[in-house]
């Protein structure tokens, strides 16, 4: 399990089989948008931050993690 600041990050981490931890709004579009550009990850957990990110997809400031992994 490993994490990414920016989407290329999550798609290269996604290309070596790792599950990814980002920070990223909570929205069916986001997880969407994501979904297409990463050519079919998903997210397997949601969870609620101490700490404030970045969101990858919008840039805005967000509590939300998710992790993103591929199905092999």
């Amino acid at each position: 399990i490993d994490e990414a600041t920016s989407l290329k990050e999550l798609k290269d981490k996604l290309k070596e089989r790792k599950m990814v931890w980002v920070y990223a709004f909570d929205e069916i579009d986001v997880e969407e948008t994501l979904k297409e550009a990463t050519e079919g990850a998903t997210s397997r957990i949601v969870e609620e931050s101490e700490k404030e990110g970045i969101c990858i997809q919008t840039g805005k400031k967000t509590r939300t993690r998710m992790l993103f992994a591929k199905a092999y």
